[in-house]
């Protein structure tokens, strides 16, 4: 096993706003370790959790090969799969008479284990369209929302759990997301009431897509982004692969340092994929799983694809063939 002597990418919290280059042993690690990330099996990962055809918090979860139970049972062990390493381990909070659970996946640091980032992605789908008492088995394959994220979690656990590094990685699947973020305030909460020292958030949710803004049949406009604001929705709607880093305000908050630091890494490491910071916690009248976190005091952030589009999301159309594997190989390497 190849010992690192820094923290790499993953210590963004804590950096400036531009980091001094890292020697050229190091470049070469962080190299090797980017290069390793694989579109194939990104792809592959994004086919099958799309393949459980709905991943609803309130689909049967004893089901073998459909639904959310068999969804997070097959994360389960892939992550455990990958190293002997890995404390994987399931998260549950009850919402009434469900079980809402996260998988969560520990690599512990070398020297400061106490201190932890966490890359997280919600592994559950939803489908809007769907009513009546079918509606939770109602087919929701998320391959874009949010498969992806889920991807870029479970190839970054699977090549990062061959390295030691200095401080802990947590990597999450999050259940819960789709009706308010149940998994994730539960993790940020326990966390600030345990004192623990999360040092950064990188939340991976829509990061699949880096086709052109779909023009809606109806009004004319490309839907890239919710709410119209972040792109010029009236024009092409070529948002192509970009990737936008969502954190609050003010202007020197630990979310804020932490985008900062990942467009400079990213810039050195990825360059071929254009780096937009925008400063709000998300997108107009949206939300993700690094609210919480963000909400109990850490450093937080929402990386998404520029070409998040309303056209097929929360529905049936969420379909593989909407995802660009080299893209979200992209992201995950930012990561």
């Amino acid at each position: 096993m190849l010992r690192l002597p820094v923290t790499l990418l993953l210590v963004a919290a804590t950096l400036p706003a531009q980091t001094a280059p890292p020697d050229p042993a190091l470049q070469k690690i962080v190299q090797k370790i980017v290069a390793e990330i694989s579109p194939d099996r990104i792809a592959a990962d994004v086919k099958t959790l799309a393949g459980f055809e709905t991943r609803g918090n309130y689909s049967d979860p004893n089901q073998k090969t459909r639904g959310i139970g068999a969804a997070r049972r097959w994360i389960f062990a892939q992550l455990q799969g990958y190293s002997q390493r890995l404390e994987v381990s399931y998260d549950v909070e009850k919402k009434g008479a469900t079980d809402i659970v996260s998988v969560i996946a520990v690599l512990p640091g070398t020297a400061e284990p106490e201190k932890r980032v966490i890359v997280g992605a919600h592994y559950d789908s939803i489908n809007l369209r769907a009513t009546g008492d079918k509606a939770a088995e109602a087919p929701a394959p998320g391959a874009d929302d949010d498969a992806s994220g889920t991807a870029v979690v479970l190839e970054l656990a699977r090549v990062m759990s061959q390295y030691h590094f200095r401080k802990t990685i947590v990597f999450i699947a999050f259940a819960g997301e789709e009706f308010g973020f149940v998994g994730s305030a539960r993790y940020a909460s326990r966390a600030k009431a345990n004192h623990e020292q999360i040092e950064a958030v990188f939340n991976n949710d829509i990061v699949g897509s880096d086709v052109v803004g779909e023009v809606s049949s109806h009004t004319g406009i490309a839907l890239n982004d919710i709410g119209g604001a972040d792109d010029d929705t009236g024009g092409s709607g070529e948002t192509g692969n970009r990737l936008r880093i969502y954190s609050p305000e003010p202007a020197d908050s630990p979310s804020r340092h932490l985008a900062r630091s990942i467009k400079d890494a990213a810039q050195r490491y990825v360059p071929v994929l254009q780096i937009e910071l925008i400063s709000r916690s998300d997108r107009y009248t949206r939300g993700g799983d690094q609210i919480p976190f963000q909400q109990n005091g850490f450093a937080a952030v929402r990386l998404t694809s520029a070409s998040e589009n309303l056209i097929s999301q929360h529905t049936t159309g969420d379909t593989p063939d909407r995802v660009s594997s080299a893209f979200t190989a992209n992201v995950a390497r930012v990561n």
